[in-house]
């Protein structure tokens, strides 16, 4: 009978060498969004407190995210840690918005939405709507609208002789 029963929520690494295969190690199974690291494993590494990784951009829209601030980042380590969906398009659509507005604005909403758990699709524009920087939205007037303006009117009810001009006639 073997020693160390076996349960199906747990993961057994083998190893094969002369005499077949060998338990190196065994662990329970991580559930999505809290990934189970054994920092026994890295002993090259012993000096990094446990749990603390750096986050590195490996694409150029992973470096414009990051580039909005602190705010980014955190919202970056939080959305993997619970296994956020679509979150390229997401960092996406967060550059998007600082393009049209504040970064430093995006950056806090950011900052919020991690710190709150609010990874869904919609929720950086709530926050945003919610403090009164919605960057999708403009003010119209008279220099910025493409609407006809009301200029017109200035001119309603006087008088308008219309005399030819010299040397037309």
């Amino acid at each position: 009978m073997d020693p160390s029963p076996r349960r199906a929520d747990e993961v057994v690494i083998c190893a094969l060498d002369d005499g077949g295969p060998i338990e190196v190690a065994r662990h329970r199974r991580a559930t999505p969004g809290s990934p189970a690291i054994n920092d026994s494993h890295f002993p090259a590494h012993r000096d990094k407190i446990p749990g603390e990784y750096r986050i590195r951009a490996r694409s150029a829209s992973e470096q414009m995210f990051l580039a909005l601030g602190p705010g980014a980042a955190v919202w970056l380590t939080e959305a993997a840690a619970v296994g956020t969906e679509r979150m390229i398009q997401k960092m996406a659509h967060a550059v998007e918005l600082s393009a049209l507005g504040h970064r430093a604005d995006v950056d806090w909403a950011l900052g919020h939405a991690a710190v709150h758990g609010r990874f869904a699709t919609g929720d950086l524009d709530s926050i945003l709507a919610a403090k009164g920087l919605d960057p999708t939205r403009r003010g119209a007037s008279e220099n910025t609208s493409l609407a006809q303006g009301t200029r017109g009117w200035n001119l309603f009810g006087a008088t308008i002789i219309d005399t030819p001009e010299e040397g037309l006639a």
